[in-house]
């Protein structure tokens, strides 16, 4: 076999040897990347799911205080795109409806009474939505969580 013959397939040799390492390093890297980014997904969802959980017992704590506080629901918002079972997701949804309803209620009540020259509700007024039902939902809400981790 020529010497150039010879020194053109070790060449070729080389570069398919290359190119599959490259290929194979390729495939890693992805493989790598796509790990990363599903470690850095459940991090972020199970960071969302803490606050979720921690703002449904803060709403609850308010609630049983019976103050006419507003109930928060920032969590809830962000924790809206996350994977939950329906079931899950109908109790979480019911329990925030029920509370923009209460936080509509005291934000009437607080406005009606806000103009009264001693800015406390008169005896025997209404001071505000039942919050019973809205608690309720929410302990509902966080049962509906607790397997969910």
């Amino acid at each position: 076999m020529p010497a150039e013959l010879l020194e053109l397939l070790r060449f070729g040799t080389a570069i398919l040897a290359g190119g599959i390492v490259a290929v194979i390093a390729q495939r890693i890297a992805f493989r790598y990347a796509r790990r990363l980014q599903r470690e850095e997904r459940e991090q972020r969802d199970a960071g969302i799911r803490r606050a979720l959980r921690a703002e449904i017992d803060e709403n609850i704590g308010a609630l049983e205080a019976n103050g006419r506080v507003a109930l928060s629901r920032s969590a809830w918002e962000a924790a809206r795109s996350l994977p939950f079972d329906n079931s899950v997701f109908d109790a979480l949804a019911k329990a925030y409806r029920a509370a923009d309803a209460y936080n509509i209620g005291n934000a009437i009540v607080n406005a009606r009474w806000a103009g009264t020259q001693t800015n406390v509700l008169p005896l025997g007024a209404s001071s505000g939505p039942i919050p019973g039902p809205v608690l309720a939902a929410f302990k509902k809400a966080r049962d509906a969580l607790k397997p969910v981790g």
